[in-house]
């Protein structure tokens, strides 16, 4: 099987519309290589863990918890730390929610705010606040320079895998489906 057929083979289970297709077969053409827990691009590589027994929990957003159906761990060099997706032994993201510590989010509701991905120096989180097309908690970003939490409203009509699908696509093909976030 070729390479960018594996890829695809491995994604597939992110995407649910056509689009979401076009980005994977774009992903896919700029696949080099997949081996032991590395996808190589002609630029750029994600690592992977595949762990069956750590299942994702009923705490997370239902879609979330389907990216691990393709990894358990899928991240990537943020100019220092990783971003990406990575859920624990106990099936909860492992994303750190120390920035939250750090910052006054003044009016919000620091209790409906949880750590969604890895986002290098800054955050990405679940805000429970505002809610996505399916219902679920949308996406918020707080950069590690300005502290303030931003709404990540250009994703509000898709749901978490669809939403990752495009986080990787901007970081490998450097696109811009979600303009409200940098890292």
């Amino acid at each position: 099987m070729k390479v960018s057929e594996s890829f695809k083979n491995m994604f597939s289970p992110l995407c649910s519309t056509k689009e979401d297709l076009g980005i994977l077969e774009n992903l896919c053409s700029k696949v080099v290589s997949i081996e032991e827990g590395i996808i190589s691009f002609e630029d750029f590589e994600i690592t992977f863990e595949i762990n069956p027994d750590i299942v994702p929990s009923n705490s997370l957003p239902k879609s979330f918890g389907e990216i691990a159906q393709v990894a358990t761990t899928i991240t990537w060099d943020g100019g220092g730390p990783e971003v990406g997706f990575g859920l624990d032994e106990d099936g909860e993201t492992f994303a750190d929610g120390w920035l939250l510590a750090e910052i006054e989010l003044g009016d919000e509701n620091p209790e409906l705010i949880k750590p969604a991905f890895l986002a290098g120096q800054n955050g990405l989180f679940f805000d429970g606040n505002r809610k996505l097309l399916n219902g679920e908690p949308a996406l918020a970003f707080i950069s590690h320079e300005g502290g303030d939490l931003e709404p990540v409203s250009s994703v509000d009509n898709l749901d978490y895998k669809q939403i990752f699908l495009r986080m990787i696509s901007d970081a490998v093909l450097e696109t811009n489906f979600i303009e409200e976030i940098y890292f």
